[in-house]
C-alpha cells in the first residue's frame, strides 16, 4: 500500500497503527494479528487491508461529524489529512450545491465571500507555529479550497441558477449516501454521469499540486 511506510507493531506482534511516510499515524479500527495467519503472508495482509479501509473510512465519518461541533480552523488540526480533505469536499460540494438552490447566482457571490474568509483563516493559521504535520495537511488543504473558491466565482459569472447545470455536475463533486448492495453510508464521487465509490485506500498526509 503506496500511502502506508510502517506498521506499529505491539510486543505481542499485533499491528495496531499505520504510520505514512509523512509520519501521521493513523490507529487501525480492527487489530491485526500477523502470529494468528500462521506464517501465511497472503492471509494477515489480506486483513490488514480490510482493516486499513474500515480505518480510513471510520476516519472520515468520525471528522464529518466532527465538523459540525467546533469551527473549522480548529476542525482542521484535529484529523488525519486525508479524512480532513475528503470532509472538506463533501462539505463543499453540499454548501455550493444549496447557495445555487436558494440564491443562484447571488447566492454563490455570497458563498465565495465565505470561502474566502475561511482562506484568509487559514492562511493566517499556516504563518503561525504550528506542528509539521498540521502544517502538511493545510497546505494540501489550501490547493483544494483556492480551486473549490475559484469554481464558485466562475460559476457565478456563468449565473448558474440550477444544481443540474452542466457546469455544476462537471465538477468533482462528494457526497454521502447509502450504498444500496450494503445498505450502509457511503462516500461517493461524481463528476457529470460518473458516480464511484471513495474506496478508502490509505493515502497518508501528502502534498497536493492539483486538485
Amino acid at each position: 500500500f503506496e500511502g502506508i511506510q510502517n506498521l506499529e507493531f505491539q510486543p505481542d506482534k499485533k499491528i495496531t497503527a499505520m504510520i505514512s511516510s509523512e509520519k501521521e499515524k493513523v490507529t487501525l479500527t480492527h487489530v491485526v494479528d500477523p502470529v494468528a495467519a500462521r506464517g501465511n503472508v497472503e492471509m494477515w495482509l489480506l486483513e490488514l487491508e480490510k482493516s486499513m479501509v474500515d480505518s480510513t473510512k471510520f476516519q472520515c465519518f468520525e471528522a464529518f461529524r466532527d465538523y459540525q461541533t467546533k469551527p473549522r480552523i480548529q476542525w482542521l488540526q484535529d484529523w488525519p489529512g486525508q479524512a480532513i480533505l475528503c470532509v472538506d469536499q463533501i462539505v463543499w460540494t453540499d454548501e455550493g450545491a444549496t447557495a445555487i438552490r436558494t440564491g443562484g447566482p447571488q447566492g454563490l457571490s455570497d458563498y465565495h465571500l465565505k470561502l474566502d474568509e475561511q482562506m484568509d483563516a487559514v492562511v493566517n493559521l499556516v504563518r503561525g507555529d504550528i506542528p509539521k504535520l498540521v502544517r502538511k495537511t493545510l497546505e494540501a488543504a489550501i490547493v483544494i479550497d483556492v480551486h473549490n473558491r475559484d469554481v464558485v466565482h466562475q460559476l457565478a459569472d456563468l449565473g448558474i441558477a440550477s444544481d443540474q447545470d452542466f457546469d455544476w455536475l462537471v465538477q468533482m463533486r462528494y457526497y454521502i449516501e447509502e450504498d444500496s448492495a450494503s445498505n450502509q453510508q457511503d462516500i461517493w464521487v461524481r463528476i457529470t454521469n460518473s458516480h464511484l465509490s471513495y474506496n478508502y485506500e490509505y493515502l497518508g498526509n501528502s502534498a497536493r499540486l492539483v486538485i
